[in-house]
């Protein structure tokens, strides 16, 4: 069974974000061939007014996310029409 390949490590840095005070940057990691870890972190800055208070008030948030995949699924190719599938 011919074997595929894939990146093993993806960086993602959300640069549009960084004129709208929303930074986005995530981390993927393949651990093995049924497995990936991902890290996201985030930081938003709202600058306003709020209902309560009557002069500016600027709120800052970070924010972080982990997960694990795990693949179940395994990949065969169709014998006649040169498709592949997921079993």
């Amino acid at each position: 069974m011919p074997s595929i390949q894939a990146q093993k490590t993806v960086v993602k840095v959300d640069l549009l974000g960084f004129l709208f005070n929303n930074v986005q940057f995530s981390y993927k990691r393949v651990v093995n061939e049924k497995s990936t870890f991902e890290l996201s972190l985030s930081y938003k800055r709202v600058t306003g007014s709020l209902a309560t208070l009557s002069e500016e008030t600027e709120v800052n948030t970070i924010g972080g996310e982990e997960s694990i995949s795990f693949i179940i699924l395994q990949p065969i190719q169709h014998p006649e029409d040169d498709m592949w599938l997921l079993l």
